[in-house]
Order: structure tokens, then C-alpha cells, then sequence
């Protein structure tokens, strides 16, 4: 039986949405390491910065800039979150490399 989506939870508009509902439902976001965004100071927990993410994107009264940012910053988010996963090995110093790269790029 197919899971619906509560009543009081807009529905997912964009490929993006999706992606981060489906991420905090099925809770793989709570084995990663921090995320670092591009211009942060202090790593965050991925699924908070998720959750953030999904509300900022859900923000219909957000100047057009502020809607563009944010949805870059989650496709940057959503390819730090595949590439982990399709990472042969999950040892933690090989997410930090990544975490690293990511960080400079």
C-alpha cells in the first residue's frame, strides 16, 4: 500500500522536494557525516540542513534570488549526499575527503 502524505503537509512541487521528503522519511540522512555548505563556517547535520532546506524551498514569499540560491544549494547538497552514498567504502576518513573537497570547490 502506497504511503500518503499527510493532510497538513504541502506536497512536494519540484524533482528537489521530492528528493529531500523522500531522504528525512526513509531517515538516510542520520548516518552521514556534518555538511558543510559552500559559503558555511561550521559543519551541520545533514538531516537538519535538509529539513532547513525543504522549508526555505516551501517559502512561497521569498524573493526570486533567495528561491534561486537555496535550490542551488540543495542540488549542491543532493550531490554531496550520492556521491557518499555511491562511495565504495563508508569509512568515516574517506567521507571527511569528501566533505573536504566539497568545502573548497
Amino acid at each position: 500500500m502506497a504511503k500518503s502524505v499527510a493532510r497538513n503537509e504541502p506536497r512536494p512541487r519540484g524533482g528537489l522536494e521530492s528528493w529531500l521528503v523522500r531522504k528525512i522519511h526513509t531517515q538516510n540522512l542520520r548516518s552521514l557525516p556534518s555538511y558543510k555548505p559552500l559559503n558555511g563556517r561550521t559543519g551541520q547535520n545533514a538531516e537538519q540542513y535538509a529539513r532547513r532546506l525543504l522549508a526555505a524551498l516551501r517559502d512561497l514569499e521569498a524573493e526570486p534570488s533567495v528561491r534561486e540560491r537555496t535550490r542551488d544549494d540543495g542540488r549542491a547538497f543532493r550531490s554531496w549526499v550520492e556521491a557518499l552514498a555511491s562511495a565504495p567504502s563508508r569509512r568515516s576518513d574517506q567521507f571527511e575527503r569528501t566533505s573536504a573537497r566539497w568545502a573548497e570547490a
